[in-house]
């Protein structure tokens, strides 16, 4: 709640001085805090608020990062389909700016939604592409943390599809 409050005061600032840019960063964040509370509803509304004025002053980075926390939402909701859109868009922004670290995350959130539905081709490919794009920048922590279990996990349900098909 303190953090909702004082996000709100720096909205209130941010929109009294005419920074965009800065009222898009705080209604992330402010949509970050109601995700992370559960409060779907006002998040995609923070977000739906700040895409828009990402879009108005070409803010590539917190365009792709809105389109990221969207993408989260919608596959925690079991709406894989609106998920992919979201991870695609921030995919493609995350690819024209050359940010390999924040690729592999959509990647990976689209190997999950490719889980989901049980593409487990799919999902092995896009975790292996995001593994590829970490390891060239020595993030072998997150893959091996973050990757490899899901890898594992991916391989596990394919062999285990393939056996139970005549």
């Amino acid at each position: 709640d303190a953090a909702l409050d004082s996000y709100a005061q720096a909205l209130t600032l941010y929109r009294a001085v005419g920074d965009r840019l800065g009222e898009a960063n705080v209604l992330q964040a402010m949509g970050d805090v109601q995700a992370f509370r559960d409060d779907r509803d006002a998040a995609l509304d923070s977000y739906a608020q700040a895409l828009t004025l990402y879009r108005a002053v070409g803010a590539k980075v917190g365009e792709a990062n809105t389109h990221l926390s969207l993408g989260d939402i919608y596959k925690e909701t079991g709406n894989i389909e609106n998920a992919q859109y979201k991870l695609k868009n921030a995919l493609d922004l995350y690819s024209s700016i050359g940010d390999r670290y924040s690729q592999a995350r959509a990647l990976y959130r689209l190997g999950d939604c490719a889980f989901e539905t049980q593409n487990y081709d799919l999902a092995i490919s896009l975790y292996e592409q995001a593994m590829t794009l970490w390891q060239a920048i020595q993030l072998d922590d997150l893959v091996n943390s973050i990757l490899i279990p899901r890898l594992k996990r991916a391989l596990a349900e394919q062999q285990t599809a393939s056996e139970d098909t005549p």
